[in-house]
């Protein structure tokens, strides 16, 4: 085609229209996969998280709990045996408690007013303790199991059984003191190995325990506060000095032999603990589709050299004989159209023919 004020321009073949539609399908494609799997890949990441806490959460529970309940079965023992026992078998009981290095720091056995009749090491022994934070807990009802302050401020685990006489009547408490940085160690480790970050929170929602640094402003959590409302759930948190965490909140610890703790915990998990696998997914993923890309444009080369090359050579010889040059039109039987193209070229070149040798027949007859 002529330009009125320049030279004809070119027109757009075949083979560039088809790599053209190519490359635009091609772009649609991959655009919405990518979109598609990016999205997929942080689903897959938020549900492995959601399992994962869960799963470990529990279990930390269920460590936390057992840890608990052997020294409480020990002592629900020696509640029950204890009216039967002198006192120099009592006090050597309550002494190898604390000799066993079983974590246990005090052992006593005192009196509805608060002094203490036998002790491990005679710690103690025949002081009063009434005033003490443990003990105003020990007269509640029922057995108790609490975090308790020590003179020398020093927060104790207390395991507190009442003791009953001969006659049913109450005749003192048993206790087990343990140093809270034995269960809080022992926290500590386990969820270092699970790569878990715990908290654990009393019915007032003050500390127990906390294997992070703790900041005023987690109190204000929603996974505290679900948790602390006896809410199972799990929530994605900003939280302070750690960054975002998902959240699992477990407003109760696993039945067992132990009376009401009345804790709560809430384990957290990096957002970014799977983060290297995802990474590997997408890297993956983007390996798969850049092959695909490949195979896609290896064949699409094929199709062009096999199918629009050869009727691009037959439209030029088509161009050509109608130009009036003397060629012999190349055959092409690769499809039925190419092979009813190749065929019609080369009747219509027959027939020019004929034609020129009539026409120059009668001229040489004139």
């Amino acid at each position: 085609m002529v330009g009125k004020d320049g030279p004809p321009r070119q027109r757009l073949s075949l083979v560039r229209a088809f790599l053209g539609f190519m490359a635009l399908g091609a772009l649609v494609f991959f655009s919405v996969t990518l979109f598609f799997t990016n999205d997929a890949v942080d689903q897959l990441q938020t549900d492995v998280l959601d399992v994962a806490i869960q799963a470990r959460g529990e279990h930390v529970a269920l460590d936390i709990v057992k840890h608990l309940e052997g020294h409480w079965v020990e002592l629900e023992n020696l509640a029950q045996v204890m009216p039967f026992l002198d006192k120099a078998s009592m006090r050597d009981f309550l002494t190898q408690e604390v000799a066993d290095a079983r974590h246990v720091d005090w052992a006593a056995y005192v009196g509805v007013q608060g002094d203490v009749l036998i002790a491990s090491h005679r710690r103690l022994e025949g002081e009063n303790v009434s005033e003490t934070d443990w003990f105003r807990q020990a007269l509640l009802p029922g057995p108790h199991i609490g975090i308790s302050a020590a003179a020398d401020g020093h927060q104790l685990l207390v395991m507190t059984m009442p003791v009953q006489a001969t006659g049913g009547v109450k005749a003192g408490y048993l206790t087990f003191h343990f140093p809270l940085d034995w269960l809080g160690n022992m926290v500590a480790e386990v969820a270092k190995n699970l790569a878990l970050g715990i908290i654990v929170v009393d019915m007032r929602g003050d500390v127990v325990l906390s294997t992070v640094p703790h900041k005023p402003s987690h109190r204000d959590l929603t996974s505290v506060r679900n948790a602390m409302a006896g809410q199972e759930v799990t929530t994605i948190e900003n939280w302070e000095g750690i960054g975002k965490v998902y959240a699992d909140s477990v407003p109760e610890f696993p039945a067992s032999a132990l009376p009401p703790l009345g804790w709560r915990m809430v384990a957290i998990i990096s957002f970014d603990q799977f983060s290297d696998q995802t990474a590997r997914l997408r890297l993956s993923l983007g390996k798969i589709l850049g092959l695909v890309s490949l195979v896609l444009f290896a064949m699409s080369l094929g199709f062009i050299r096999i199918f629009l090359v050869s009727l691009h050579r037959l439209v030029e010889n088509a161009h050509e004989i109608a130009d009036g040059v003397d060629i012999i039109p190349k055959e092409n039987h690769r499809t039925a159209e190419l092979s009813m193209l190749s065929s019609a070229i080369s009747r219509m070149q027959g027939r020019m023919l004929h034609a020129e040798d009539q026409l120059a027949a009668r001229n040489a007859k004139d």
